[in-house]
């Protein structure tokens, strides 16, 4: 949880992996991944997260999205507070964010 919370305010991680950590069996489990974006200009702390899928994703429909866009394919980009609590209240809001915003790409 602290790995998605508080990720690194380093400009050298982003494009890294956040989570979860790169294993052939939990990318095709997963399907997705979290990976650190840039850090939001003007907003100390502020950093970008990205979800992205990923190129050995199990699911059919994820194997299709990746077909058609890459793995590299941001599909929802959210802005974390590298410094918030880690609490699972702040994952819950995370979390929230993150279906809100697929929520908008699926047009419900």
């Amino acid at each position: 949880m602290k790995k998605i919370l508080n990720p690194p305010q380093d400009e050298s991680f982003a494009g890294s992996r956040i989570y979860p950590a790169r294993d052939k069996k939990k990318d095709e489990d997963f399907g997705v991944r979290i990976d650190r974006g840039p850090s939001v200009k003007d907003k100390p702390n502020m950093v970008n997260v990205n979800l992205q899928n990923n190129s050995n994703a199990g699911k059919k429909s994820l194997q299709q999205l990746v077909k058609k866009h890459g793995s590299h394919k941001k599909f929802v980009t959210v802005q974390v507070d590298s410094q918030q609590d880690v609490t699972e209240e702040n994952m819950d809001k995370l979390q929230e964010r993150m279906e809100s915003e697929i929520d908008k790409i699926a047009g419900l």
